[in-house]
């Protein structure tokens, strides 16, 4: 009889850091009260893998799971704290939109 083990599915996290002074500062968010899975946990930004995932243009990905797992990453810190982590440049929330 076969065991039925974890289920997993390709998800990503982003960790996002910052000097301040002569510290590194390390964002986290707290899970709302209201969610189901792990309510009030502390976590890094991050999520599951979606179709919109799989049609971004990632530079030096190694592959395509590397490819949607980077976009994922970048697509779920911009949805869940607003912050689109970039290698260079500045947009205002209008073109975001």
């Amino acid at each position: 009889m076969p065991l039925d083990g974890p289920r997993f599915r390709d998800s990503a996290a982003i960790v996002l850091v910052r000097r301040r002074g002569g510290m590194l500062e390390v964002f986290w968010v707290r899970r709302s009260d209201k969610v189901s899975f792990m309510p009030g946990f502390h976590a890094f930004v991050g999520g599951v893998i979606g179709p919109a995932d799989r049609s971004f243009k990632v530079a030096d990905a190694e592959d395509e799971r590397a490819r949607m797992l980077r976009g994922c990453a970048v697509r779920e810190a911009f949805e869940e704290i607003g912050v689109l982590p970039a290698r260079e440049g500045r947009l205002d929330a209008a073109t975001l939109t």
